[in-house]
C-alpha cells in the first residue's frame, strides 16, 4: 500500500517512566513497565508494522523513543502537522493538563482512558472536546451509558505482553506450594497494604507461607522519593512495613522478599515459581479498570486471588485459575490461601485459560480491533457487552434512551452530597 493510501495515526501519552525507550525491547519483555505504559507502547509498536497504517508517537514530557517503524517528533506542533487529517489518540489516566494541551490543537481525537470514567469526562465527550472515548473494559464504559453520546464509548481491552504467551520451557512442576506473589505498584491504590496488614495472621496460620513482592513505588514515576527501605513512599513504609519489622525483626524473618520492578522476562519465571498470585485487594469499585498483572499471572499458569470489585470480575473472572472473593472474605484470607495452595491444578485447566487469554487479549487480537477503529473498517456498537448487566446497566441505558443524561448526572451528584 502506498503512503497516500495509509491512515496516519498519532499516539500521544503525557509521560513515560524512562527516556529513549526502545519499543522493540518492550515487546521482547526486556523493560519493566506499568500496565498502562506497556499497553500504549505495545499497541503503537505493533500497529506500526501494518501496511494500512503509518504510526507517529509523541511524549508530552519531551522524552524520546527508539523505533525504526514509528515517526517521532521534536514538538507537539510538529506531531499535529504530521498527522494532518489522520487520527490522534491521547492515552491518559485522566490527566487534565494533557487533555488541555492536545485539545488546544485538535478536537477530532480519541481519548484512550486507563482509569475510571467520571462524569466530567462524559460531559467533555458530550461537548465534543474529543470524538471518541476508548475504555479498557465494559465495567469502565458502564458509567457513561446514560450519555446521548454513549455510542462513542468504545471498549478495547489492554493487550497481553507477547512474552507471557510465547513458547517457553514448562516449569510448573517446580512451584513452591506456599509461595505468594504480588506484582505492581507498591502503594495503597493497588491494595498491597491489605496483604501486608494480614501477613502476621497468615504466618500464624501457616509459618511456611512466603511472599514475593515484585514492584516499586517508582513504577509510574522514576523520580518518586522512596522511604528508608527503598520500597515505597516514606508514608507507606511507616504505616505498613515498619510494623512488620517491629514484629518479625526483619523482612527475611517475615519471609517477605522485595524484588523491585522486574522485566516481563523475569516476572514470568517468578509467576511459574509461585503457587498463588494476589492482585488488588482494595474495596472501592473503581480500583481496577482492567488488571494487566492478573492476566499475566493467569497466562503463566498461576492461581490468582482477587476481590470481586472493579473490572476484575469481567477481565479475570472468566478464568478457572482465578478465585474471586468478597470484601467480607478478607478476614478468612489465611484459610483461603491455605486452601488454594493445597489445590491441584491440572494442565488442562491451565491450557483452557491460556487459550481464552489468547482469544481475548493477545496483542494481534487487540491490534486488529485498533486497526478497524483507526481505518473506519467497522462500526463499534454497544451490542457486544462482556460485563454483567445488572440494575446499573439498565438504569444507565434507560436514561440514555430518554436523552436525560444531564438530569441523571444531577441526581447522582445530589445523592452523593
Amino acid at each position: 500500500m502506498t503512503d497516500l493510501n495509509k491512515t496516519k495515526a498519532l499516539f500521544i501519552i503525557p509521560d513515560a517512566p524512562f527516556d529513549n525507550l526502545n519499543l522493540g525491547d518492550i515487546e521482547c519483555g526486556y523493560v519493566p513497565l506499568s500496565g498502562t505504559h506497556s499497553s500504549f507502547f505495545l499497541v503503537a509498536h505493533r500497529l506500526s508494522f501494518l501496511d494500512s497504517l503509518s504510526i507517529g508517537l509523541f511524549i508530552l514530557s519531551g522524552k524520546e523513543i527508539k523505533s525504526d517503524s514509528i515517526t517521532s517528533f521534536n514538538s507537539l506542533e510538529d506531531a499535529i502537522r504530521w498527522k494532518g487529517t489522520g487520527k490522534l489518540i491521547l492515552c491518559t489516566s485522566d490527566d487534565e493538563s494533557a487533555l488541555e494541551r492536545v485539545s488546544a490543537f485538535d478536537t477530532d481525537f480519541f481519548l484512550w482512558l486507563h482509569v475510571h470514567l467520571n462524569h466530567r469526562l462524559i460531559e467533555q465527550l458530550e461537548r465534543f472536546v474529543f470524538q471518541k472515548l476508548i475504555c479498557v473494559s465494559d465495567t469502565v464504559r458502564l458509567t457513561g451509558l446514560h450519555s446521548f453520546r454513549s455510542n462513542e464509548l468504545i471498549r478495547i481491552y489492554n493487550p497481553l505482553s507477547p512474552h507471557f504467551i510465547a513458547s517457553h520451557k514448562n516449569t510448573v512442576s517446580s512451584r513452591e506450594r506456599k509461595s505468594i506473589v504480588f506484582s505492581g505498584f507498591i502503594g495503597e491504590n493497588k491494595g498491597i497494604q491489605h496483604l501486608l496488614l494480614l501477613w502476621p495472621k497468615i504466618k500464624e496460620y501457616n509459618k511456611e507461607f512466603k511472599l514475593y513482592v515484585a514492584g516499586s513505588g517508582k513504577l509510574y514515576d522514576t523520580n518518586a522519593k522512596l522511604g528508608e527501605f527503598g520500597v515505597a513512599s516514606a508514608k507507606f513504609e511507616t504505616l505498613y512495613l515498619v510494623p512488620l519489622i517491629e514484629k518479625f525483626g526483619s523482612f527475611d524473618n517475615a519471609d517477605i522478599y522485595f524484588l523491585g520492578s522486574l522485566k516481563p522476562h523475569d516476572l514470568r519465571a517468578l509467576y511459574q515459581k509461585c503457587a498463588i498470585g494476589v492482585v488488588n485487594l482494595n474495596q472501592w469499585e473503581s480500583t481496577e479498570t482492567f488488571c494487566c498483572t492478573g492476566v499475566e499471572m493467569v497466562a503463566s499458569g498461576l492461581q490468582v486471588l482477587c476481590l470481586k470489585r472493579g473490572a476484575l470480575q469481567e477481565t479475570l473472572g472468566v478464568f478457572s485459575l482465578v478465585n474471586l472473593i468478597c470484601v467480607n472474605d478478607l478476614v478468612n484470607l489465611p484459610e483461603i490461601l491455605e486452601s488454594m495452595s493445597n489445590q491441584e491444578v491440572s494442565e488442562a485447566t491451565r491450557a483452557r485459560d491460556l487459550h481464552l487469554i489468547k482469544k481475548r487479549y493477545a496483542l494481534n487480537t487487540i491490534c486488529e480491533e485498533w486497526r478497524r477503529l483507526l481505518r473506519g473498517d467497522e462500526v463499534f456498537a454497544l451490542q457486544e457487552w462482556n460485563s454483567s448487566k445488572g440494575k446499573r446497566y439498565y438504569t444507565e441505558r434507560l436514561f440514555g434512551l430518554l436523552k436525560l443524561s444531564r438530569l441523571y448526572r444531577s441526581v447522582i451528584r445530589l445523592l452523593k452530597h
